[in-house]
């Protein structure tokens, strides 16, 4: 009896299973993670004052930023909540993902209207040297189903201090006006 009991912790111990093994984290030498990295400094929750404007107006917007990393940190997630004219202009949702392209030595972006998914625009860029500027260009569509290149900028004044700007560029790249901005502070 003392056998058969032997036998069959020994055949049970053949047949446990492993305990589930997580996946590694991604090696710090991943050049998307060390590019990602080079972007910590927008991760934070801030909060500040904006504005959001179309060649007919200008409409202030104000309300929370939560910007954390993502998928092994091989993304930062990016989601602001604004307030327009103090409630009176609804709300301005966006969620956006922002990576780096080894092959095209590029930071891209997707952002995403949360209330109306038919908003949606995508943003190739680059960091300056310094790591405190990071601008970006993407094509967007105008409510009038033309489309216009965007200049999107990410300035780090300091460590609690950032700014957000975009600029609809003319034919030949340059600033048409700025069309939408935060002012942010965590």
């Amino acid at each position: 009896m003392q056998i058969f009991a032997v036998v069959a912790v020994s055949l049970l111990g053949l047949f446990a299973a492993d305990p589930v093994k997580t996946a590694a984290p991604p090696s710090r030498q991943d050049p998307i993670v060390l590019a990602v990295d080079r972007l910590s400094f927008l991760v934070g929750d801030w909060n500040g004052d904006g504005m959001l404007a179309s060649p007919e107006k200008s409409v202030t917007q104000k309300g929370p930023w939560k910007i954390e990393k993502a998928f092994g940190d091989r993304f930062i997630r990016l989601e602001f909540d604004a307030v327009v004219d103090g409630g009176a202009g609804g709300n301005n949702r966006f969620v956006g993902y922002f990576t780096f392209d080894p092959e095209s030595k590029k930071y891209r972006t997707i952002w995403l209207n949360v209330d109306n998914s038919n908003m949606q625009f995508q943003e190739t860029g680059d960091l300056d040297p310094e790591g405190r500027t990071l601008t970006l260009i993407s094509e967007q569509s105008r409510k009038d189903g033309t489309r216009v290149k965007v200049r999107s900028v990410f300035h780090r004044v300091d460590e609690n201090h950032v700014t957000v700007e975009d600029h609809p560029l003319d034919e030949a790249g340059k600033p048409i006006r700025k069309s939408f901005g935060f002012d942010l502070t965590r």
